[in-house]
């Protein structure tokens, strides 16, 4: 659970002026098929959005639970607070929201194999 605590933040927060560099860098933070499926949308939806709307969003973990748990996969459900600001809004915003978190062993670390909003 450790391991998810530390990389959804990392994988879910983004600054529109950094975001063409660090969001290739959070791929590292996932595996199997989820990374090409959110590489594909951070390149046609969440980049284009950012730089549109100088976005920036940053999220934290406010609780977590381990749901289910074998040798190499754990699913994590995850309450988030994010709050955003955008050229759009008149100040920050923040939301919750609740998602399920897969976490699958690669080699000697947990990565994210799917993030499910519940």
């Amino acid at each position: 659970m450790d391991s998810a605590k530390k990389r959804i933040p990392l994988v879910l927060s983004y600054d529109f002026n950094t975001i063409d560099t660090e969001f290739r860098k959070r791929a590292d933070n996932l595996t199997g098929t989820f990374k090409n499926d959110f590489a594909e949308l951070g390149n046609a939806v969440i980049i284009p959005a950012a730089h549109k709307d100088s976005i920036t969003t940053e999220a934290a973990v406010a609780e977590a639970a381990v749901v289910k748990a074998d040798e190499n996969e754990v699913t994590v459900l995850m309450f988030l607070n994010q709050t955003t600001k955008s050229a759009t809004m008149p100040g920050p915003r923040l939301d919750g929201s609740r998602v399920r978190v897969t976490m699958t062993e690669s080699g000697d670390q947990w990565l994210i194999s799917d993030i499910t909003p519940v």
